[in-house]
């Protein structure tokens, strides 16, 4: 069972090591996709396109969004993951929103959301108010991407345990996926500063415990989700044949747009 605010609860503790070690991991080819599928060759120059990053995490892919001379709004249901997209990207217009109640100002031209952060939707009826959210602040014309772990990405990528050891942290992760629910069970140790007159200064090491859990969503569920909230011209992108990201067998983009 997938609880969200236990999920958003985890990534306010997991920003910063998150941050540091995937933080950057889809940016690069996300940001080709989004110029290609997206924003397009006939864009107005003058006009910069206003891309919402949902799910932005730490701001990786925002401040290249912005790089390229886009307008972002990026928005995140975790604090922590925000104050770190803050500083990377401060031109961004930042909101802490959890995506199932997603409500902007004003209509964007393009939405994106990078790295399966959709599968932490906890079950289909809220994956499919989602894509109604999305609908709902889009332009007519305007296109959504994202990223989906499919149940071979699951058995692929959450099948194996793995660790992390450097000067300030010692992390070990255990996966795994009963056939709906992907989980990793992550504990970590990293050093913070105490002062205080019992303890002399110096750095003490703390242990911190997050459980981060995604649900498989199969593709004629997607599908369908994506045609009910009405978008049309639905295109699959695989991540290693078709977008050439060796080590993410099992990811699956989905292109589609909104009526124009």
């Amino acid at each position: 069972m997938i609880v969200p605010d236990a999920v958003l609860a985890a990534y306010d503790r997991f920003a910063d090591v998150y941050d540091r070690h995937w933080g950057a991991m889809m940016t690069a080819p996300v940001l080709r996709m989004v110029e290609e599928h997206l924003i397009g060759q006939d864009k107005d120059a003058a006009t910069p396109a206003t891309v919402l990053d949902l799910c932005c995490g730490t701001g990786q892919l925002a401040a290249a969004l912005l790089a390229n001379g886009h307008a972002v709004v990026g928005v995140d249901g975790s604090a922590a993951m925000l104050a770190h997209a803050a500083r990377r990207a401060p031109e961004a217009v930042l909101l802490h929103q959890d995506v199932r109640q997603l409500q902007l100002d004003q209509p964007v031209d393009a939405v994106v959301s990078a790295f399966d952060s959709l599968n932490h939707l906890p079950d289909v009826e809220d994956f499919r108010a989602t894509m109604q959210r999305v609908f709902a602040c889009m332009r007519p014309g305007a296109g959504f991407l994202f990223d989906l772990n499919t149940e071979e990405g699951f058995r692929e990528r959450f099948a194996d345990d793995f660790s992390i050891t450097e000067d300030n942290l010692v992390l070990t992760a255990r996966g795994g996926f009963d056939g709906e629910v992907g989980s990793y069970r992550i504990a970590w140790l990293s050093p913070e500063e105490r002062t205080s007159d019992e303890v002399a200064t110096g750095r003490v090491w703390r242990r911190y415990d997050v459980e981060l859990a995604q649900r498989c969503f199969p593709r004629e569920v997607v599908l369908a989700a994506l045609h009910d909230a009405g978008f049309l011209d639905v295109r699959t992108f695989d991540a290693v044949a078709d977008v050439g990201m060796a080590g993410h067998v099992g990811r699956r983009f989905y292109l589609a747009r909104v009526p124009a």
